[in-house]
């Protein structure tokens, strides 16, 4: 999937490399953040897809081959809302410690 997201403008590990020291504090997993906001950058980037297949639809033309764009999206999708949960177990965890 790497080739598909470096076609939007990072692989994950260049986007981390880029911006890990962003995101420095206590109790945050700097990785963690970092790979959320690739994901979230990305569905951004194709957001104009399923505009474009529905008017393709509606217009009656040939539409381009999304199929691996929406894969990722999917992926993407499914990627960040295991990363929200694994952030909040580890904030709850914290605060168990404290």
């Amino acid at each position: 999937m790497d080739t598909i997201f470096k076609k939007y403008g990072w692989t994950l590990d260049e986007w981390i490399f880029e911006n890990q020291d962003f995101h420095e504090g206590p109790g945050v997993n700097n990785k963690l953040v970092c790979e959320q906001e690739f994901y979230q950058y990305f569905l951004e980037q194709t957001d104009y897809v399923c505009a474009k297949i529905i008017e393709t639809q509606i217009l009656n033309i040939d539409c381009d081959d999304y199929t691996e764009v929406l894969k990722a999206r999917d992926f993407a999708r499914k990627r960040i809302n295991d990363i929200k949960e694994e952030c909040k177990a580890n904030s709850q965890r914290l605060k168990s410690v404290e």
